[in-house]
C-alpha cells in the first residue's frame, strides 16, 4: 500500500482530552502501518519527537478573513497535495469542521478520506461556547463544514455509540461508512496496580479552565454536594487539574474543611492513589470524556453523570461503575460505591477491566479494522 496523510489537529504533545486521544490515533497507524505514516500538524506543536512532521503554518487575521475558511489547514493540504499526491492512499483527518472544506481537494487528488468525529461537533462548540460558533451564538460555521465531511468522506469514525446516532438522525444515514472506535491508551501498559493507603476523598480531575468543567462543577456544588456531604460526612472532595479558574477557586475557599484545590499536578496518578471515589459532574458536551478514563487507568470507582457516561458501555453493569442523572441517582450510586469500597473493592480488577477494552492493543485491532474497510472500498 501506499501512506496514510494523517492531520493531526491537536497537540500531540501534552495531556489535554483531544491531544491524547489524537496521540492514540496516531500511535496505533504506526503501530500498524510502520514507515508508512506522514503527521500534518500546526507548526507549533511541531517539537520534540513530532519535528519531522508536515508543519501548518499559522495564518494573519488578514489571511483568515479573505481565506473563507474558519481554519488554517486548507491551503496547506492543497499545496502539499499538488506535489505529493502519489505519495498516499488515504488521509486520515480529526474532526468534521477540519475535514469539511477539505475533503474535495483530497478526493481530487484521487486520495480517500477517513474522518474521527471527536464530539457531535454543533453540541461540543455551542456547549463550550468557542469561535467557531461564534460564542454560542450560531451554529452555522460548525454545521456547514461538519455536515459535508460526514455525507463526502469515504468513512466515519466515532468515539461513542451516541455521536454516530446522532449524526445520523441530524445529518442522515451511512450505516455502511459509519463505525466506532472508542478511545484507547495511546501505548502498551503494564499491570501493575496495588493501593492500600485509600482516604476518604472523591475526586475531580480535568481542565478546570473549561466551560464543561466548570459547568459540572457548579452544579455538583448547587445540586449534590449537600447530599455528599450527608452521605460522607468525614470525606474530602479534591479537585485537581489545569489552570482553576475564579468560580473554583471561591468554591475552595467557601469550604475550606470539606474542598481542596490543586491547581496543575506534576503528577496526576500520585494524587489519585490515595483517592477512594473518582467523580465526573460533567453534563455538557458531546463525545467521550477522557478523563473518565484516569480514573479507572488508576483501578478506581467511577461515579459519573449521565452526559460523561457516553462510550462508556462496556461498565454499565459492573459494580464500580455507577451513573447518575438526578438527585436520587446520586445519593443511590454514592451509597452502592462507598459499600464497594468497604467490602470488595480491587484496584486491580477494575484496571484489567479497564484494559479489557480502552487498551492500546484493542484499540489497534479497532483501527486496522477500519483501515482495511476504507481501504478495500
Amino acid at each position: 500500500m501506499k501512506k496514510i496523510l494523517f492531520l493531526a489537529t491537536y497537540n500531540l504533545g501534552v495531556r489535554t482530552g483531544g491531544g491524547l486521544a489524537t496521540l492514540a490515533y496516531y500511535n496505533a497507524l504506526n503501530c500498524l502501518y510502520p514507515n508508512h505514516v506522514d503527521l500534518m500538524m500546526p507548526n507549533e506543536y511541531c517539537n520534540g519527537k513530532y519535528g519531522n512532521a508536515i508543519k501548518v503554518p499559522s495564518r494573519s487575521i488578514i489571511k483568515v478573513i479573505s481565506s473563507g475558511s474558519i481554519h488554517r489547514y486548507k491551503s496547506q493540504m492543497n499545496d502539499y497535495l499538488s506535489q505529493y499526491a502519489e505519495d498516499y492512499d488515504l488521509c486520515v483527518i480529526n474532526g468534521g469542521i477540519y475535514a469539511g472544506d477539505m475533503i474535495g481537494i483530497i478526493h481530487h487528488f484521487g486520495i480517500k478520506v477517513l474522518v474521527i468525529h471527536h464530539n457531535f461537533e454543533r453540541e461540543y462548540q455551542m456547549d463550550n461556547n468557542t469561535p467557531f460558533a461564534l460564542w454560542g451564538l450560531s451554529p452555522f460555521l460548525v454545521n456547514i463544514n461538519e455536515k459535508r465531511a460526514y455525507l463526502q468522506s469515504d468513512l466515519n469514525c466515532f468515539l461513542t455509540l451516541e455521536d454516530k446516532e446522532q449524526f445520523e438522525k441530524i445529518y442522515g444515514a451511512r450505516y455502511d461508512s459509519n463505525f466506532v472506535i472508542h478511545v484507547f491508551e495511546p501505548e502498551t501498559m503494564q499491570d501493575s496496580l496495588i493501593f492500600n493507603d485509600k482516604e476518604n476523598c472523591i475526586a475531580i480531575t480535568g481542565s478546570l479552565d473549561t466551560v464543561q468543567t466548570i459547568v459540572g462543577i457548579e452544579d455538583f456544588r448547587n445540586n449534590y454536594l449537600n447530599i455528599f456531604k450527608d452521605l460522607c460526612p468525614d470525606w474530602k472532595v479534591l479537585v485537581a487539574g489545569r489552570n482553576p479558574g475564579k468560580k473554583i477557586i471561591q468554591l475552595k475557599d467557601s469550604m475550606p474543611d470539606t474542598v481542596d484545590v490543586i491547581p496543575n499536578p506534576v503528577d496526576m496518578s500520585e494524587l489519585l492513589k490515595k483517592v477512594s471515589i473518582f467523580l465526573c459532574p460533567t453534563n455538557v458536551g458531546g463525545g467521550l470524556k477522557l478523563r473518565v478514563m484516569d480514573g479507572l487507568r488508576m483501578g478506581i470507582p467511577i461515579l459519573v453523570h449521565k452526559v460523561s457516561a457516553r462510550g462508556y458501555d462496556a461498565f454499565f453493569d459492573k459494580p464500580f461503575f455507577k451513573i447518575y442523572y438526578d438527585q436520587k441517582s446520586f445519593r443511590e450510586g454514592l451509597e452502592a460505591l462507598k459499600d464497594y469500597c468497604r467490602t470488595s473493592c480491587s484496584n486491580q480488577e477494575i484496571y484489567q477491566t479497564y484494559m479489557s477494552e480502552f487498551g492500546f492493543e484493542q484499540g489497534c485491532i479497532r483501527i486496522k479494522s477500519v483501515i482495511e474497510k476504507v481501504l478495500n472500498r
